[in-house]
């Protein structure tokens, strides 16, 4: 999904990433107390927020092609539905695991990946850049 990416955007994606699963459980848990385990809510807030933050970052791209004046270009559609085929690919068995009424986030373990990640934030200088990410690494490490 990220190879050969723009490594600014890259690292500022898995570094927003890394931070949501520091926090995977919050709206789990404001979930259980509001709701209880009701399924059916549940399944159509996975869907609704996670459609939801991919429509509007389409319509967000969108919009810069078309500032940009490349919105006309076929090489540039043909990009985007590749871009959201790996997108389902890669992220549509999360979505479908996170929908099934037993998921808890609890019991997910973050990636060696991500624990990496928050060890080598950890280790920054108040006011020291992020390192960034090597889209060209065919295993994108981390950066630290």
């Amino acid at each position: 999904l990220w190879k050969d990416a723009d490594k600014s955007m890259t690292t500022f994606w898995l570094m927003h990433l890394t931070e949501e699963a520091e926090h995977k459980t919050v709206a789990f848990d404001v979930y259980m107390t509001v709701f209880g385990d009701k399924y059916l809510p549940r399944a159509l807030g996975v869907l609704h927020g996670s459609f939801g933050v991919v429509g509007l970052s389409f319509l967000g791209m969108l919009a810069a092609m078309k500032e940009d004046r490349t919105i006309l270009n076929p090489i540039n559609w043909w990009r985007i539905c590749l871009l959201i085929s790996s997108l389902l690919w890669n992220v549509g068995p999360y979505l479908l695991h996170a929908m099934l009424p037993w998921h808890n986030p609890r019991e997910l373990k973050d990636s060696k990946w991500i624990i990496e990640w928050i060890k080598g934030s950890k280790s920054l200088k108040k006011g020291e850049p992020v390192p960034l990410v090597d889209t060209e690494h065919p295993d994108i490490p981390v950066p630290f």
